[in-house]
């Protein structure tokens, strides 16, 4: 079994994810049915609320 990763690089792989959804998302909205995009863009909704939470975590919030 894996060791647990760090909240540092739970929340690069979010971001990495993120990325990946956004060029899925660009060919599903091609090639897939409607169906299919929409259960895509809940996961990537998941995704981003993860993320989210994880920068919150590490205070990496918008820095004015």
């Amino acid at each position: 079994m894996h060791e647990p990763i760090s909240i540092e690089r739970a929340e690069y792989k979010s971001a990495m994810a993120a990325s990946l959804w956004e060029v899925i998302l660009e060919k599903a909205n091609e090639e897939c049915s409607p169906q299919l995009v929409d259960l895509l863009c809940m996961a990537c909704d998941i995704n981003h609320e993860i993320h989210q939470a994880l920068v919150a975590e590490l205070g990496m919030g918008d820095k004015k």
